[in-house]
C-alpha cells in the first residue's frame, strides 16, 4: 500500500496546523507593547511639599530622589515619568510624559512646582555641521602604506641616534 502524504487526513490536519500557528505566531509579534521609564511622586506625598518650608532633604525624604539634575543648575530637580507603544519593528511613539519639575531658591528651600505634560515640550532641532580638525584625511590605502617600511622598536630618534632600531643605524 502506497501512501499518498499529500492527501493523507493526518498530513493536511498538521499543515493547517502548522499555517494556524505560524499565523498566530507572526500576528502576536506585531502586537504593540507599552514601555514605561521613570515614576513620577505620589501625588499626595507631592502635595505635602510646602514651598519656601522644606528643604531639599526633606523632599528627598518625602517624594524620593529626582529622576535628574540639571549639571550645571542645582536649584532644579527633575521627576520624569515617560509613557511609549511600539509595534513590531518601527519607532516607538510617544503616548505620555508628564515631568514635575521642583524649584529650590537661594535659601535651600523649595521655591516652585511646576507640571509639565507632553505638549509643552519641544523638538530640538540637531545640528548638521562638521568640526574642522587639523591635519589631513587619509584614505584606507594611505593608512595601510605608511607603516610599510617601518622597523618595529621604539620612535626614531629616542636615543638620538636617528634610528629606531637599538640605536644602530642600518646600512
Amino acid at each position: 500500500m502506497i501512501l499518498c502524504y499529500e492527501k493523507h487526513p493526518l498530513m493536511t490536519a498538521m499543515r493547517r496546523f502548522t499555517a494556524m500557528g505560524a499565523l498566530l505566531f507572526a500576528l502576536a509579534a506585531c502586537a504593540a507593547s507599552e514601555h514605561v521609564d521613570g515614576q513620577l511622586p505620589n501625588p499626595e506625598k507631592l502635595a505635602a511639599v510646602e514651598i519656601g518650608v522644606h528643604t531639599r532633604d526633606d523632599v528627598a525624604k518625602l517624594i524620593g530622589s529626582p529622576s535628574t539634575t540639571p549639571p550645571f543648575d542645582d536649584d532644579s530637580w527633575y521627576y520624569i515619568k515617560r509613557v511609549t507603544q511600539q509595534v513590531a519593528f518601527f519607532e516607538p511613539v510617544l503616548m505620555d510624559q508628564k515631568i514635575v519639575a521642583i524649584v529650590f531658591g537661594k535659601e535651600g528651600t523649595v521655591a516652585d512646582i511646576i507640571l509639565y505634560h507632553e505638549e509643552d515640550g519641544h523638538e530640538i532641532a540637531m545640528v548638521e555641521r562638521i568640526t574642522p580638525t587639523q591635519g589631513r584625511k587619509l584614505s584606507v590605502w594611505e593608512q595601510l602604506l605608511s607603516n610599510f617600511g617601518r622597523l618595529p622598536g621604539g620612535s626614531p630618534g629616542a636615543d638620538g641616534s636617528g634610528s629606531g632600531v637599538g640605536g644602530h643605524r642600518l646600512p
